[in-house]
C-alpha cells in the first residue's frame, strides 16, 4: 500500500510540474500579421488540460485503489 501511494504522489508531483517544462518564453512584440496578436488566436488551452490530467489521474487512481481492494476481500 505504501508503494501504491508513493507512486501516485510522485504522479501527482509530475502531472503539476509539466507546466514548467513545457513553459516557453514570451513572443516578440512584432508578431502577428497585423500587430501583436496573441499566439493561436487567443485560445485558452492550457487550463482545460490541466483539469482533464488531473481528473484522468484521480479516475486512475480510484481505480487503482479499488483493484487493490477487491484482492483483500
Amino acid at each position: 500500500m505504501k508503494s501504491k501511494l508513493l507512486i501516485l504522489l510522485i504522479s501527482i508531483m509530475f502531472c503539476f510540474s509539466i507546466n514548467e517544462i513545457m513553459a516557453q518564453p514570451n513572443p516578440p512584440n512584432d508578431h502577428g500579421q497585423g500587430g501583436n496578436e496573441p499566439p493561436g488566436g487567443g485560445a485558452p488551452i492550457a487550463g482545460g488540460i490541466s483539469i482533464l490530467i488531473t481528473l484522468g489521474a484521480a479516475y486512475g487512481a480510484r481505480k487503482w485503489y479499488q483493484s487493490g481492494n477487491e484482492e483483500q476481500e
